[in-house]
This record gives C-alpha cells, sequence and structure tokens, in this order.
C-alpha cells in the first residue's frame, strides 16, 4: 500500500505524512480486530472474530487509491494542523506548479522524479541495524502473551482476555503518532533520528520487560489453587506494551517512508523484517534454558529480553553516529 499511494504524494512532508496516515490507519484496524478476539474470547464465540475483520478488509481495500483515498486525505490533514500547510501551497504541490513554495531548494522538483530508487548497498544497512528493533517489536504478540496469562488477569471479579493487552498497545500507538505530530513535529526529524528514537523505546521497552519478568516469577507470591500463577497484576505490563509501541511510532512510518520508493525496497524491508523473524525462531530451539516449552517460571525470559535492549541501544547509536544514505532521506 505504501509504494501504491506513494505514487500520488510527491516528496517531502506531505510523503512522511501520508506514511503516519498509513501506519495509524493500521492500528485502527488492529484495534477492530483484537476487540472482536477479545469480545469472541469471552462470549465463547469463536465465528465473531472472522465476521467482524472481513467487513474491515472491505473497507481498508477502499482506501487504496483509485477505489479511496482516506489515507492521502489524512496526510493533508496532518500537514495543515501540524505543519501550518496552507491549502494552496499543497495544491500547489500535489500539481507540480512553479509557485510551490515548500520546497527546500529550487532545483529539487526538477530531480526527485529523474533520481535513481536507493539500491541494495544503501537499503541494508538501516534495515540490518532495525534487526534489534523488529526482535523487540515481535514480543508483544508472543512472549509478551505468555508473560500475561501467568500473572494475575482477575479484574472486580472478571477474567481478563490475555489480548486486550493488544488493543492497549495499538491505542498507544495512536496517541503516540498523535503527540509526536503535533508537539514535536515528527514530520521535520531526519529519518535516522526518528529511526535512532524508536530504537531507544523499544530498548527501554525491554528493560522493562525483563524487570516485570524478575518480579512475576520471583518475588510475587502465586495465586492460591494456581501453583503456576503469578500474583502480580496485568497491569504492571502496560509500562512495556507502552514503549514499545512509542518505538513503532516513530520506527514504521520512517521505515515506510524511505521503502515506498520502489517496490523493490519495499519488498526488501518485508524481507529483513520476516528474516529477523524466521532467525528468531530458529534461535528459540537453542534457547529452552531461557524460553522453555512450558511454563515461564522455569526459564529466564528476562536474559532474553535484556538481549534485545542492549541491541537496540547499540543500533540507536549507530543511527546517530553512522551517515545515513543519501538516496534514502526523504526529508
Amino acid at each position: 500500500m505504501p509504494t501504491i499511494t506513494r505514487k500520488s504524494a510527491p516528496e517531502g512532508a506531505l510523503c512522511t505524512g501520508l506514511m503516519q496516515a498509513f501506519v495509524a490507519s493500521l492500528s485502527a484496524g488492529a484495534i477492530l480486530g483484537i476487540a472482536a478476539a477479545a469480545g469472541a474470547a469471552a462470549v465463547g464465540f469463536e465465528a465473531l472474530g472472522p465476521m467482524v475483520s472481513f467487513p474491515a478488509l472491505i473497507l481498508g481495500m477502499a482506501t487504496f487509491p483509485p477505489l479511496g483515498g482516506l489515507p492521502l486525505k489524512l496526510a493533508r490533514c496532518i500537514l495543515r494542523v501540524a505543519m501550518r500547510v496552507e491549502p494552496e501551497d499543497l495544491w500547489a504541490w500535489e500539481t507540480h506548479q512553479p509557485e510551490n513554495r515548500l520546497l527546500s531548494s529550487p532545483t529539487r522538483a526538477n530531480t526527485t522524479e529523474d533520481a535513481p530508487a536507493p539500491g541494495l548497498a544503501a537499503l541494508l544497512p538501516p534495515l540490518l541495524l532495525l534487526s534489534p528493533f523488529y526482535g523487540a517489536a515481535i514480543q508483544w504478540t508472543t512472549s509478551w502473551y505468555v508473560q500475561a496469562l501467568y500473572c494475575n488477569r482477575s479484574f472486580f471479579g472478571m477474567e481478563l482476555p490475555a489480548c486486550l493487552l493488544q488493543g492497549f498497545e495499538r491505542l498507544c500507538s495512536l496517541a503516540v503518532l498523535t503527540c509526536l505530530i503535533s508537539r514535536t513535529r515528527v514530520l521535520k526529524l531526519r529519518l535516522q533520528t526518528r529511526l535512532g528514537l524508536g530504537c531507544v523505546c523499544a530498548a527501554l521497552a525491554m528493560f522493562v520487560a525483563a524487570a516485570v519478568e524478575v518480579a512475576r516469577r520471583d518475588w510475587t507470591p502465586r495465586l492460591p489453587g494456581q501453583p503456576e500463577i503469578s500474583s502480580l497484576s496485568i497491569a504492571w505490563l502496560l509500562p512495556q506494551f507502552a514503549l514499545i509501541a512509542a518505538g513503532e511510532a516513530f520506527v514504521y512510518p520512517a521505515t515506510a517512508e524511505f521503502l515506498s520508493s520502489s517496490a523493490f525496497a519495499y519488498g526488501l524491508g518485508c524481507a529483513v523484517q520476516a528474516g529477523v523473524v524466521a532467525l528468531l525462531g530458529l534461535l528459540l530451539g537453542h534457547l529452552k534454558a531461557w524460553i522453555p516449552d512450558g511454563s515461564p517460571n522455569q526459564g529466564h525470559y528476562d536474559l532474553f529480553y535484556l538481549c534485545f535492549g542492549v541491541g537496540g541501544l547499540a543500533a540507536a547509536v549507530l543511527f546517530v553516529l553512522l551517515p545515513f544514505p543519501a538516496s534514502c532521506q526523504r526529508d
């Protein structure tokens, strides 16, 4: 979708606004799906999830140009509100009129369309630096779900579905996207700055998760009659979900922005992310002492999380120190 919609958006802040809107749309759709899954678990009606998902999928397809254009409309709104871009400037930009006043230099309008798409040598280093982030980001749908299952999920006499934490993460992602746009003007930050900040947030999320895991496993008593379940409230997991959501709000729009230059670039980004997940799956087979097949009480999830935290901080430092390929710049 970013590659398709990218054709209707010029260079610069409008492209960034488009990608912010794209990620926000994904988050909103995920919230709907998670809510449907939680409702299905609560009422015992498994068909509820697909019944909600298919209409949501059709609605999402309607946002693709030329069927729709909702992401681009959201991008225009972001620019008008967050950066106070005048409607006539947006119109001039989108129609490539000479009176366009938004471009950073008079030569950029002439060179943007003729510039070659970034190649493998330019794209691969930033993507490989994101490997710790990708590994950390997958935890909120995998190992953190296991963490939630072994915490006290009782709330006013009800047993909360563990997947509700994933809905909370998506809500946090939407909230952080809004704050970044309205307060820190993230649309003007350099790509490597946004990627580095996202890695820092992910690293902090993993450090918090490690501390919570130690408290859950070693410091709190078990629930009466449930010797494997900690009395630690599931609410203690909320900070790590909020932090990883903040990291995603920085990283995913930025990566979609510089990868949307071509289908090859975006495909490479998807391949690297999938490769990290596949490699992690292979490594887990050799980390049974840390990630056991059964109860996490016999493992060391905390050490697993600390590794991702250290890797995320190292990646953030490298994003700041190493030169970012000029062909990947979009700001």
